[in-house]
């Protein structure tokens, strides 16, 4: 007789504790990568977004030179990883990054990428305070960290992020010598 797949008292006991081993630790963001977004960004990706943001915002007293700061980085990181993964790449993964952020930091909003900017940073720091604000503009920047080290490595994608905004061998960044975002 087979017992009931309703009825588990009914299993051997070796496939029952199989079971409720295998459900007790199932992990979906190790097997299902759209799953990730639902987690916490890798240590190393939080940490190297906060240091990359605390260069950025070291001055932001105000709503407005917080959503400047914001709106810099942003500028900066397109320009830096333009070159390796394309405008476009660049877009893809800071929307998805934006999107994946916005589920745990609701100070961020609805904010789409397209709206990405200083008024809209503004209008979030009046709303919910600069202090939430800024633990999301981190939370985007370590996401963007994690999707980007999906792809080659994640290493290799925190190195590419700290290098953002840091002075080129001849003096200053490259970015802002050029004075100009790509896309």
């Amino acid at each position: 007789m087979v017992p009931s797949p309703k009825d588990v008292s009914q299993w051997p006991d070796d496939l029952r504790g199989s079971i409720s081993l295998q459900v007790q630790f199932f992990r979906p963001h190790l097997l299902l990568p759209w799953a990730r977004g639902m987690t916490q960004s890798s240590a190393s990706a939080t940490e190297a977004a906060r240091r990359l943001w605390m260069r950025y915002a070291s001055d932001t007293a105000s709503a407005e030179k917080l959503g400047a700061a914001s709106e810099r980085l942003f500028s900066e990181l397109e320009a830096q990883l333009a070159r390796w993964v394309g405008a476009e790449g660049f877009r893809v993964l800071w929307g998805r990054a934006l999107e994946q952020a916005q589920t745990g930091h609701p100070a961020l909003g609805k904010v789409s990428d397209s709206e990405w900017g200083m008024r809209a940073v503004v209008s979030a720091v009046q709303a919910h305070g600069a202090r939430q604000v800024a633990a999301g503009i981190v939370s985007v920047v370590a996401t963007l960290i994690d999707l980007l080290g999906r792809i080659i490595g994640e290493e290799l994608a925190v190195r590419l992020v700290e290098q953002t905004g840091a002075p080129s061998p001849h003096g200053e960044s490259s970015i802002r010598k050029q004075g100009r975002r790509h896309g």
